[in-house]
């Protein structure tokens, strides 16, 4: 894996945590929120995944309308491919994402963390 940035990762967290808080109802507790998946693929890259597979499918439908070949159904499973990265993107359980950061910065992350959601998240629920 590779070495993640905790200044990078703390909007990440903070933004699936608030989402799953005002799914559940409450604010989120230590445990909870490590069972929280949180968004690891830049949105840059899931648009041009988006991209990718919109020009796929185009490709795969001109292919078709002339006639049946591997490339054309080739082009297809691409699209379909590419559009589940899109929409889906690279996800992780923050407890997984700790384990792979030393236990300062895991700490000190999960802290500003649960600070920042609890801020957002405790107004509401007031």
């Amino acid at each position: 894996m590779t070495k993640l940035n905790p200044e990078k990762l703390l909007p990440k967290i903070e933004k699936a945590g608030i989402k799953a808080s005002l799914k559940a109802g409450h604010v989120l507790s230590q445990e909870e929120l490590l069972e929280v998946k949180v968004q690891l693929m830049p949105t840059i890259w899931r648009w041009m995944l988006g991209g990718c597979s919109a020009a796929a499918a185009y490709g795969s439908y001109l292919g078709f309308s002339d006639e049946n070949s591997v490339e054309d159904y080739g082009l297809a499973v691409l699209a379909v491919l590419f559009f589940l990265f899109a929409v889906v993107g690279v996800r992780r359980t923050l407890g997984k994402l700790l384990d792979g950061l030393d236990v300062v910065d895991a700490g000190e992350l999960l802290g500003l963390a649960i600070e920042g959601i609890g801020s957002v998240i405790g107004s509401i629920f007031d």
